[in-house]
């Protein structure tokens, strides 16, 4: 069997941004989902678009990749900036698991999660979620060897 050909073998800082979640059809909040598996959720979906709409050559020899679902991007007008929560950052197995099977296995190893930030924004007096998103942060090391 041919190995597969890691899609962002150079890549070292990786920066994921969900956009604004409430506006995913397909993400349907879960009784008990706890904030790991939403944002786990999102960053295999952010993968999942962000993908097919970057040049495979360019991210071979790309170094960082903002990889941002642009459908939901939204600038949050000034006065409904709110504070900026950090969650639990993801396990790194749990991440290697979304690489894995979005890009290929080469392409998950030795990532480290720096920070994770959840964002909302509430429709005041009504306590309603009206932008929800995540921007993730992660590194890695690809001089080191795979012990």
């Amino acid at each position: 069997m041919a190995e597969e050909i890691p899609i962002i073998p150079k890549v070292n800082t990786l920066h994921i941004h969900s956009g604004n979640i409430v506006n995913w059809n397909r993400l349907k909040r879960k009784p008990n989902q706890t904030p790991t598996e939403e944002l786990a959720e999102c960053v295999s979906g952010t993968l999942t678009a962000c993908l097919p709409t970057k040049d495979r050559n360019e991210l071979q020899a790309s170094t960082e990749w903002d990889c941002k679902h642009t459908k939901f991007m939204e600038t949050l007008p000034a006065d409904e900036r709110g504070d900026l929560k950090v969650t639990d950052i993801m396990p790194v197995k749990r991440f290697k698991e979304i690489m894995a099977s979005n890009l290929t296995e080469k392409d998950s190893e030795r990532w480290e999660p720096q920070w994770a930030i959840r964002y909302s924004v509430l429709v005041k007096c009504r306590g309603i979620i009206k932008t929800k998103g995540y921007i993730l942060k992660v590194d890695r090391d690809i001089k080191q060897r795979k012990v």
